[in-house]
């Protein structure tokens, strides 16, 4: 596995040595994924949920997945991708700031509901149809930031497989703008609306 980075040694990217995923759902998911493949050494994934058929249509897991819990199910795609990831699968929520995280750690919050603050340094989500955000070293006052078409418990509704896949991208390019600032980044929210960019180009 010697050459398998070489066609991006010139890019230069400032990886975490450990990430920290908060819910592998839709979006954490994906993420778990682009880190892995983008050379991430070593992940950490919290979420307490199995996986449903309902997960099926906006996520890479599988149906010989179903009922199995997410972060078992994540830690052998990833395996499959990158055997030499190592993986810590723990089924379970997390409701408070993560203690003792080790330097060259980054914590990405992707869960359905962001009420509670875990002390992330990115959180990332879509409004189920288009609309994504990136919200980068977010405070401790719970903004909210995300769109509203989420149900009462907090789950995004409608969902597809196209602001997964985008909410995780931006947040692979947020964990990498995180961990190359020497600093503390400020507060920052990023949204893009991929509908109305659409629409843009087409002069609507």
């Amino acid at each position: 596995m010697n050459d398998l980075y070489d066609r991006q040694k010139s890019l230069s990217l400032s990886l975490p040595e450990h990430a920290v995923i908060i819910g592998v759902g839709g979006t954490g998911s994906w993420l778990a994924l682009f880190l892995a493949l983008a050379g991430v050494e070593s992940i950490t994934m919290y979420d307490p949920d199995e996986v449903e058929p309902h997960n099926l249509n906006r996520t890479p897991f599988t149906w010989a997945h179903v009922g199995r819990k997410k972060v078992h199910a994540m830690a052998e795609i990833v395996a499959t991708y990158r055997p030499d990831c190592t993986v810590s699968p723990i089924p379970r929520a997390v409701y408070l700031p993560l203690p003792n995280l080790k330097d060259g750690t980054i914590v990405v919050d992707c869960r359905d509901s962001m009420r509670e603050h875990v002390g992330a340094h990115v959180r990332t989500g879509y409004d189920g149809v288009s609309d994504i955000t990136v919200h980068i070293n977010p405070s401790d006052t719970n903004r909210v930031v995300f769109a509203t078409t989420r149900d009462a418990s907090g789950y995004t509704t409608p969902s597809w497989v196209g602001g997964a896949v985008g909410a995780a991208l931006f947040g692979l390019h947020a964990v990498l703008l995180a961990t190359q600032n020497s600093e503390e980044p400020k507060e920052t929210i990023l949204s893009l609306d991929l509908q109305a960019l659409l629409k843009k180009q087409k002069g609507e």
